[in-house]
Formats: C-alpha cells, sequence, structure tokens
C-alpha cells in the first residue's frame, strides 16, 4: 500500500503518540464531515422536513424509539389508530384505578398492518386522562413501564363475528374490564362491547355511560333528566345480559353532562353508576 487517508480512529480524537501520525504515507483528518457548513445545512433541512411531515401529514421517519410509517400505510391504518387511541380513553375514563396489566388484542383485518403505532396509540389515550398531557405516542410506552403496567399483545385471524377488531382489557385493583372496538367503513369505527356487553356507539364527543337495573321507567327518567337541563340525545345504545338483569346504556349527547345532572341520575335507585365520558 503506498498511502492511506484516515478520518475516523479507535479512539477519538487519537493520542499524540499514535504511530499513524508520524507516517508520511498517511494523511490523518479529523472526523468533521458533519461539522462543515453544508452537512449541518442539510441535517438541519431534512430534520425540519420530518417536523412538518408529522405535523402536517402524521409521518414519522427515521425516529429511534417510534415506528416509521408512509404516507401510503398511514392513510390505511389511520382509521385504526384513532380507534386505538380513543379505547385507551374511554377505559381509563371509565376505569383507571391501580392499573397493573393491559392486554390488546388485535383480530382479523387489523393485523395485516403493524400494530406497534397502534399500541402506542393506544397507550396515550390510556394514560393521557391519568399522566396529563405530558404523555404522547412515543412516551407513552416509557410512562407505562415507568408506573409497573404490563403491557401484552395478542394477535389472531379472527374476530368473532367483525372483520376486525380491537380489545383492550386493563387488570387494576377492582378486577378487569374490556373495551372492544371495529372498524366499519373508512373512518366509521364504533365501540362493540363493554365488558360482556354487546353495544355499537360511536367514540366521538361527549358520551354517557350508565350501568343500570333493568326495570322500567328507566330510560324515561333519563331522558327527562337530560331534557329539564336542556341536553340533547344524538345517539342512544342500549344493552343487558337478562331481563330484569342489569343493563348499560352509551347516550352520545350534544353538549356536556353538568355535574348536578349527573348527581341527579346517580341519586336514581336504579341507576348503578353515571359517568361521563369526553372523546
Amino acid at each position: 500500500m503506498a498511502g492511506a487517508a484516515l478520518d475516523a480512529f479507535t479512539k477519538e480524537p487519537p493520542e499524540p503518540d499514535n504511530p499513524l501520525l508520524a507516517l508520511d504515507e498517511v494523511i490523518c483528518t479529523p472526523h468533521l464531515r458533519a461539522a462543515t457548513v453544508d452537512a449541518q445545512v442539510n441535517v438541519t433541512v431534512q430534520a425540519a422536513g420530518q417536523v412538518v411531515d408529522y405535523l402536517k401529514k402524521g409521518i414519522i421517519n427515521n425516529a429511534l424509539n417510534v415506528p416509521s410509517i408512509s404516507a401510503e400505510l398511514l392513510a390505511e391504518v389511520r382509521p385504526y389508530f384513532e380507534l386505538a387511541e380513543r379505547l385507551g380513553s374511554f377505559q381509563a375514563q371509565i376505569y383507571a384505578k391501580g392499573l397493573q396489566t393491559v392486554t390488546i388484542e388485535y383480530a382479523g383485518d387489523v393485523t395485516e398492518h403493524p400494530t406497534g403505532p397502534l399500541t402506542m396509540a393506544l397507550l396515550k389515550g390510556l394514560l393521557s386522562p391519568i399522566v396529563g398531557p405530558l404523555v404522547n405516542y412515543v412516551n407513552a410506552p416509557h410512562f407505562a413501564r415507568e408506573r409497573g403496567i404490563r403491557v401484552v399483545e395478542a394477535r389472531s385471524s379472527t374476530a368473532e363475528g367483525f372483520a376486525n377488531m380491537i380489545r383492550l382489557t386493563v387488570t387494576g385493583n377492582e378486577g378487569q374490564r374490556s373495551v372492544s372496538g371495529a372498524l366499519f367503513a373508512e373512518n366509521d369505527y364504533r365501540i362493540v362491547r363493554v365488558d360482556d356487553y354487546q353495544v355499537e356507539a360511536v367514540p366521538q364527543g361527549n358520551l354517557l355511560v350508565l350501568h343500570n337495573d333493568d326495570q322500567p321507567g328507566v330510560i324515561g327518567f333519563l331522558g327527562q333528566a337530560l331534557a329539564d337541563a336542556q341536553i340533547n340525545i344524538a345517539m342512544m345504545n342500549l344493552s343487558r345480559r337478562k331481563i330484569q338483569g342489569r343493563a348499560i346504556s352509551l347516550i352520545n349527547v350534544d353538549s356536556p353532562v353538568p355535574e348536578a345532572v349527573l348527581e341527579r341520575l346517580r341519586a336514581n335507585p336504579h341507576i348503578l353508576s353515571a359517568v361521563q365520558v369526553h372523546l
């Protein structure tokens, strides 16, 4: 070998007594490619472009702690992405006491896509009502680990009567609760199960969730209480396991329900719980 040019060494910078520095046949230069003016401009432009892509298109590129998603794939998974985050938020506002384990089951068509970003979105939705606005898609798994919450993912090719389904099951100090959602069409996703109750509710806006005895007059009382408060019902979904047993009601309303109205509902002996959820 007649000569060599080096700009990288085992130790940076090299020791003064490194024998390579004394050889006339070897040219040693600092490893400064990234420090040139052109390199700094290019890196700055690239970073700014990636930020713009995320803020305007939701595309994440070259991140160390978040899976990269192309624009084409993002268009396909965005409805699942939004459904996952809203399932997490719904569950957190209904039940999030002393979370120990979070199990996320993906079934049907959704398993054809990467589920890593969906899990991050679900955890963001689940932890935001608990931790606050500091939670984002990147750090949500970190906050879960920090709180000792075990996160489990499962996948299945079948979705129990649906083309696709995402089921979130949480285990906490007071037992186990679950909520499931499905995508019916583009941008048409719904909550299809709460625990063992089959429902069909749009997870959007103000949602009133009631657990009640399956008794005549409960729905009439609910309607009158909301009417007296000038709260309009947009959609209502009722479900029960058996006649005269326990039932659940998911009611989409056009405006927030004041605490005084919630207290009036809870005062009814046949209404076991009344919780307002904002999605």
